[in-house]
């Protein structure tokens, strides 16, 4: 063989052999076996990809196309590592708008380190081997006539076999499964199309058969055919949608908060291990005098919680804005079932409001939440109790982890969120204190250690009542100095939330508008960073799957709900499985507001048989019994589990997904607008 082309040949094999020995360490380190169930999709792609760095004319070209791939695909295993560790989550185009949010949490120490090595040594090997394929011949001798055409064959021959071989391979998908419990999980050729379940995806299809389809997907190459059908299945879809009453979805609450007010608070990483009698005492009388959801499940970040307990429903993709470029503008977006939007059609003299403690930009809600309905929005940057040095001394926050209190929102804005003592209102509001992670000092965090030196004193001073208490709800006493310390921190910041929620309740109170008022206090997720939550139940650090990881709080206070409920029962605590998905659905039967249960992903918890389980946007499917991603691949099953309890399970696991088809067309073709032609 020419020399010349032996190179080629050899600076080929290295990017292949090098491209393949990543994908087997990453599997490796996620535990997901060896290579991925299809592997023929990364056989195509490397071969396609093999083809072009063939074809390039010079040494150093190939090199660089090489190195290229082969740094994208090591820097993706370490990403995918990390969020897999943290969230049980892979790493999706979308995210990429998730910069600016990624870079203000970030911090080296979730970074997988034995991980990290491998992938650096296999490249620093890879790099060494491609730099030395071409040393002393940099630049390509012309090549002759004939060996010039046999490299464009090879060429057309790698580019026509991978892309045969990735068609091959798709006639190979198991399509749908009979099984109606499942039809959306056991269809490979489904999950291709749609990544709906990214993990499995990922397991399944390996990098390149993810990130290939992912891309396609993104740039929106779906032919404008199949658009036009899926628009006009989502379109009668809606147009066929009954309301509540006419499915005979109504209860004995139907209607019991009608023309109330509303406030819901959603508490960054509540936690039951949060509330105690003496340190929290507003959060604690709360839960024993509201509605008491012990079985509320919740597993999202913090943007997708909100938007949910707004909307009842969210799109797959994890930054909202993403859907709206094809839009043109976000405010010409139509969200006529959103909860503002819904209490502002029945009530058009209504006021809505949003209120959230840090930067609009983060997560884009300066730009999405004027689009869900909100009349007022007001951020950090817009409360100048914050730049009042005599309030604040150290002025707004300068990094991300600098967070001012909640308490000082809360009582400096008691007349913004409470905007009315006559007119109806609603009003939203997401805390921020309570925000990992928990593994801060004096020296890393100084401002905010500071902030909270009081609360951490009263913690030291109530120690032994505090570890008394957290054993008596069930919860493990941290056992290491380094774990005290993260629910020492922890808890400061609940003392302080704790404060901010009682100055509210107390000005509710004393306006005489509580008991007009229907109060909704829910936690957006557990306090996973630091694995703090994994400390409090005993769980191993490295556990995701158990489902007790992700019960955390939700409150729901209405006079006249409150008492049926509690004269009924004999009990405030209400045990029925509940999740994220059933606040706006259940806020809207209590109002008496007749919606339409087809443009929510949840129910009421006041229906006697609504379907309860809960689709994490980042990756899990939960009850209290199991967690999978797929419905088929159990990771967790509850001691008590049967087997009619996973076919249940199964059963709403797929329904939700039958929906979520509609819903995220809804958001992704704007089909309110096209209802309105």
């Amino acid at each position: 063989m020419n020399v010349s082309l032996r190179k080629d040949a050899l600076i080929v094999l290295i990017y292949v052999v090098t491209a393949l020995v990543l994908e087997a360490s990453v599997f490796m380190f996620l535990k997901f076996g060896f290579l991925p169930q299809y592997i023929f999709f990364d056989f195509g792609f490397i071969l396609v990809i093999s083809g072009i760095i063939m074809i390039l004319p010079a040494y150093k070209s190939k090199v660089a196309l090489a190195i290229l791939f082969i740094s994208l695909q090591g820097i993706l295993n370490c990403v995918n590592i990390t969020l897999y560790n943290i969230f049980g989550d892979v790493f999706t185009f979308d995210m990429l708008i998730l910069g600016n949010e990624a870079a203000a949490a970030f911090s080296f120490k979730y970074i997988d380190l034995w991980s990290t090595l491998l992938t650096l040594a296999i490249i620093g090997i890879s790099v060494t081997l491609l730099v030395l394929s071409i040393r002393g011949n940099k630049t390509r001798p012309k090549l002759k006539q004939n060996l010039s055409l046999l490299l464009v064959f090879f060429f057309i021959c790698s580019i026509s076999i991978g892309f045969g071989i990735i068609k091959f391979e798709k006639s190979f998908l198991e399509d749908v499964s009979a099984e109606f419990s499942t039809e959306y999980f056991s269809s490979d050729e489904y999950l291709f199309e749609t990544l709906n379940v990214k993990v499995s995806a990922f397991k399944k299809f390996g990098t390149y058969g993810l990130y290939m389809t992912d891309i396609y997907n993104s740039l929106g190459l779906v032919n404008a055919t199949k658009t036009k059908t899926q628009t006009n299945e989502t379109v009668n879809y809606l147009k066929n949608a009954k309301t509540a009453s006419e499915l005979g979805q109504t209860n004995s609450y139907t209607g019991l908060g009608n023309g109330k007010n509303v406030i819901t608070i959603m508490v960054e990483s509540l936690e039951w291990f949060a509330i105690d009698e003496n340190l929290t005492p507003n959060l604690y009388n709360f839960s024993q005098t509201a509605l008491n959801f012990q079985t509320y499940y919740a597993r999202n970040k913090t943007n997708v919680s909100e938007g949910i307990g707004i909307l009842g429903s969210y799109p797959k993709d994890t930054q909202f804005t993403t859907f709206y470029r094809a839009n043109n503008k976000l405010k010409t977006i139509e969200l006529p079932f959103s909860l503002p939007n819904m209490i502002k059609t029945n009530n058009p003299d209504a006021i809505t409001t949003y209120m959230h403690n840090y930067y609009g930009y983060f997560y884009g809600r300066e730009l999405t939440h004027p689009a869900f309905g909100f009349d007022n929005t007001v951020f950090l940057e817009d409360m100048n109790a914050y730049k009042d040095t005599t309030i604040n001394p150290d002025g707004l926050p300068e990094e991300f982890h600098d967070f001012m209190l909640d308490s000082i929102m809360f009582e400096n804005y008691l007349d913004t969120m409470v905007p009315s003592l006559t007119d109806q209102f609603y009003t939203h509001i997401t805390t921020v204190t309570m925000h990992g992670g928990y593994d801060y000092t004096e020296d890393t965090r100084t401002r905010f250690y500071e902030r909270l030196s009081d609360n951490r004193t009263l913690i030291e001073n109530n120690l032994a009542e505090l570890q008394t208490s957290i054993e008596a709800q069930g919860y493990t006493w941290p056992t290491t100095q380094s774990d005290l310390r993260l629910f020492k921190n922890y808890k400061a910041a609940a003392i302080d939330t704790d404060k901010a929620i009682g100055s509210l309740l107390n000005y509710l109170n004393t306006q005489g508008i509580l008991d007009n008022t229907i109060i909704i206090i829910y936690g957006d997720h557990n306090t996973y960073m630091t694995s703090l939550a994994n400390v409090m139940r005993g769980v191993s650090k490295t556990n995701l799957f158990n489902t007790e990881l992700y019960r955390i709080p939700l409150m729901i206070y209405d006079k006249d709900a409150c008492s049926q409920y509690t004269t009924q029962n004999g009990t405030n605590v209400v045990d029925t499985f509940t999740c994220t998905f059933n606040i706006v659905p259940t806020t809207l039967d209590l109002l008496g507001i007749d919606y339409r249960p087809a443009y929510y992903q949840g129910g009421s918890v006041f229906n006697a048989n609504y379907d309860a389980g809960f689709i994490s946007i980042i990756g899990g499917i939960i009850d209290n019994n199991f967690f999978s991603y797929d419905s088929i691949d159990i990771l967790y099953s509850a001691p008590s589990a049967t087997p009619e309890d996973l076919r249940i399970y199964q059963e709403r696991a797929n329904k939700f997904y039958e929906k979520q088809i509609h819903l995220e067309r809804i958001y992704k073709y704007n089909l309110f607008e096209k209802l309105k032609d």
